[in-house]
């Protein structure tokens, strides 16, 4: 991937890959440029990794949530300083941490701007991001983050035209930080386009269906989705108005192609679109110069190091798109169901954190009230 000018991020990491070396280990030999730290105290994170810190923390009485924002803002803070050598060497393009809000907080745009700001006064590094869901009520979100000089990384986008607004909204952003006199250099925007689940979303529709019209698409909805936001994101990038902002030192978003994840439709259309292996298209087509493409941590030393240009033209990827009608698929539909399966995916998450974190929590208060 490197020798194709493109990066790794992993998705998913905790307090286990900090205290055992994984991610530093992953960092100097598989060139990872950046994380997703995640809401993980649970018995699938590794909990002797927690275990002191949650002693420390039942002891200060907090609430489980306020246990669990420490717990995150502590783990992104460790991942930062291990990245911060990588992000002053690249003068600011790599070495970020991108850590999310409460799930909770996705449409209450007000209280996702005050989050954000408590989250970045918390962690306190420069090569933190502020994980956003592109919601419709997100985008306001976006915006007044950029234009605080917080950087944002945009997920939950799951079609071409929330990507166009998503990259508008960065640039509302970046314009107002400069009106107000700071400096745009300091945030980098990084962008996510969430390709898992497409093709599984289409094969669900179409079933069983044989033909022309249904092989068309079948198990290449997501590699044109990628296509053409690769072509618009260049030609955002060249348009007069982004050139204003690069003027005054702006950063251009960065494209992240999202992780493999596929709804649980439970007919194992999954499969059959080619998740877990590759996508019966025959080609990913998701590495592009400049771009950055998110593994689960798990997977990240595994993770591809050759890169291939998919085939598929942007007129092609046009043609997918539009045969979608024909067949009963609305591609607007696709993208709301995936939005808010991800987000309820998400929430449940953060809910499985809390509940281990107030478990812990209460099992340690109880030992400290014997004693």
């Amino acid at each position: 991937m490197r020798s194709a000018g493109a990066g790794l991020w992993l998705d998913g990491i905790g307090r286990q890959e900090l205290y055992d070396g994984t991610l530093g280990r992953l960092v100097r030999e598989h060139g990872v440029r950046g994380v997703c730290c995640v809401p993980a105290a649970d018995g699938s994170a590794g909990p002797s990794a927690y275990a002191p810190h949650l002693a420390v923390l039942a002891w200060r009485d907090l609430s489980p949530g306020a246990a669990l924002a420490e717990l995150l803002a502590y783990d992104a803070r460790w991942a930062a300083d291990l990245l911060r050598p990588l992000h002053e060497a690249s003068g600011g393009a790599d070495g970020q941490v991108s850590v999310a809000l409460d799930p909770r907080l996705a449409h209450d745009p007000v209280a996702s701007v005050a989050a954000a700001r408590r989250l970045g006064r918390a962690v306190g590094r420069s090569n933190v991001l502020v994980a956003i869901p592109a919601t419709l009520r997100g985008l306001g979100v976006v915006e007044e983050c950029l234009a605080a000089g917080i950087g944002v990384h945009a997920t939950h986008v799951y079609s071409v035209e929330r990507y166009v607004r998503v990259v508008e909204s960065c640039f509302a952003g970046l314009e107002r930080a400069v009106r107000a006199g700071r400096d745009p250099s300091r945030v980098a925007p990084v962008l996510s386009f969430a390709v898992d689940g497409l093709d599984a979303a289409v094969e669900r529709r179409l079933g069983e269906a044989d033909g022309g019209a249904a092989g068309a698409v079948r198990g290449r909805v997501a590699v044109a989705s990628a296509r053409i936001v690769r072509e618009l994101h260049g030609r955002l990038l060249g348009s007069a108005r982004w050139a204003g902002l690069a003027r005054h030192g702006a950063r251009a978003p960065r494209l992240l192609w999202g992780t493999p994840f596929a709804p649980p439709y439970g007919n194992g259309s999954e499969r059959r679109a080619g998740y877990g292996a590759r996508p019966s298209g025959g080609d990913l087509g998701l590495v592009a110069w400049d771009a950055l493409r998110a593994v689960p941590a798990p997977v990240g030393a595994r993770a591809a190091t050759r890169a291939e240009e998919g085939p598929l033209t942007e007129r092609a990827a046009w043609e997918v798109l539009a045969a979608l009608p024909g067949l009963g698929i609305c591609y607007r539909e696709l993208a709301t169901g995936l939005e808010r399966w991800a987000l309820v995916r998400s929430g449940r998450r953060s809910e499985e954190a809390r509940a281990a974190v107030a478990a812990a929590l209460c099992e340690r208060r109880a030992y400290r009230d014997v004693a």
